[in-house]
């Protein structure tokens, strides 16, 4: 038995933007929250977004200090705008930042002001504002999930709020928002979203359910992403990858993740390493030891990423797995080596010990179990071709 959570309502495809309109209408006439980043006014997309309403921006709050990797604090200090007024509808505009703190910002009013105890699963009391979320990017698949990712400078790692009541009512995904996107950001998410479907089909915690989501995930990412990359302009292969990060967004709120993102917690919160970019690394490694006993299920992800495994058993097509990964990685211009990501050497091991420590959330859904020496061994493959 398990259960499946989605949003209930998912406004899909090039110029569906435009449903922005009645949405908010449906809420009556209350004030409209956008919690946004700098960069996404700066770009024009608020711009774009408010001229779909067929209102003016005055017409608006607008919440623009979020930056990448929020932490407690902005959390909370968004939750406090959210407090001092009675909004209608909050609406996250932006990748999976925003869309986190819109999310949290709905929830926290009335679940106590503050973001520590609602920390782990299933905290959240009571329902929050009514959320609409709008992503820019097509990675973090943040709009279908149940998790919000906060970092916590005080221990210096990220934390996770995993619970039913931050699905949002309303998602807006619609591709013509993210033709502006630099090649270097299209394949940093678009990675993080292929590791979305690869955790998701493997995970201990997955069904058959999650599992069509992943695998459809991974065939998009594979089929789209390269051209994406390429040519930014190509409206198939921005909707691929739109519809591609949202599948992997449902795969993993309803499949679970693994060790990839577990052990890639420390490129991001202490090298600093974009998140997507930051799992792509780990992803052939990990692929590497968790396919021992499960060669089977990796031969099917070589399947899906477009490796010909026939005639091969499943040892030699579970490895071609790893080879797929990295052959992707490759062609959008993403090495999966620490050292050319600025990684020395030297600080391999430190920084496995951590990645160990912090990934623990993580590793109980991981298909093999990993030890400490484990997650060093793994470090020391990626660390250098």
């Amino acid at each position: 038995m398990y259960t499946i959570l989605t949003p209930p309502q998912i406004e899909m495809g090039s110029g569906s933007l435009t449903s922005l309109k009645e949405i908010i209408a449906s809420y009556g006439t209350g004030r409209v929250l956008i919690v946004t980043d700098k960069g996404i006014c700066q770009a024009g997309i608020l711009d774009q977004v408010i001229k779909a309403t067929g209102k003016n921006i005055n017409d608006f709050h607008i919440f623009d200090r979020v930056l990448p990797n929020p932490d407690i604090s902005i959390m909370e200090a968004c939750g406090q705008v959210v407090e001092s007024d009675d909004y209608a509808l909050i609406i996250g505009l932006g990748g999976g930042s925003p869309m986190d703190v819109a999310k949290a910002a709905a929830v926290l009013p009335a679940n106590g002001s503050r973001i520590k105890p609602l920390l782990g699963r299933g905290m959240i009391q009571k329902p929050g504002v009514p959320l609409c979320l709008i992503p820019t990017t097509s990675g973090t698949g943040s709009e279908t999930t149940q998790a919000i990712v906060v970092d916590d400078p005080e221990s210096k790692t990220k934390k996770a709020i995993w619970d039913r009541h931050v699905i949002p009512q309303v998602v807006i995904v619609d591709p013509d928002l993210t033709i502006g996107m630099p090649a270097s950001l299209t394949a940093d998410t678009g990675l993080d979203a292929l590791i979305h479907g690869i955790e998701a089909y493997t995970a201990r915690s997955t069904n058959h359910v999650a599992q069509a989501y992943a695998r459809e995930c991974i065939e998009l990412v594979t089929k789209h992403l390269p051209i994406a990359v390429k040519d930014g302009k190509d409206l198939k292969a921005r909707s691929g990858m739109s519809l591609a990060a949202t599948l992997g967004g449902l795969a993993i709120s309803n499949g679970g993740l693994g060790a990839i993102h577990g052990l890639a917690y420390p490129l991001d919160t202490v090298k600093h390493i974009p998140h997507g970019r930051s799992v792509a690394i780990m992803a052939p490694w990990v692929v590497d030891f968790n396919r021992v006993g499960n060669e089977d299920t990796y031969a099917m992800i070589a399947r899906f990423i477009g490796e010909d495994v026939d005639n091969l058993d499943s040892v030699a097509a579970s490895q071609k797995a790893v080879k797929g990964i990295i052959n992707l990685m490759e062609s959008v211009g993403v090495s999966p080596y620490l050292a050319e990501h600025g990684i020395q050497s030297s600080e391999v091991d430190d920084l496995a010990t951590e990645a160990f420590q912090v990934s623990q959330r993580l590793l109980p859904s991981n298909p093999r179990k990993i030890t400490k020496d484990d997650a060093m061994s793994i470090y020391r493959a990626a660390a250098t071709r």
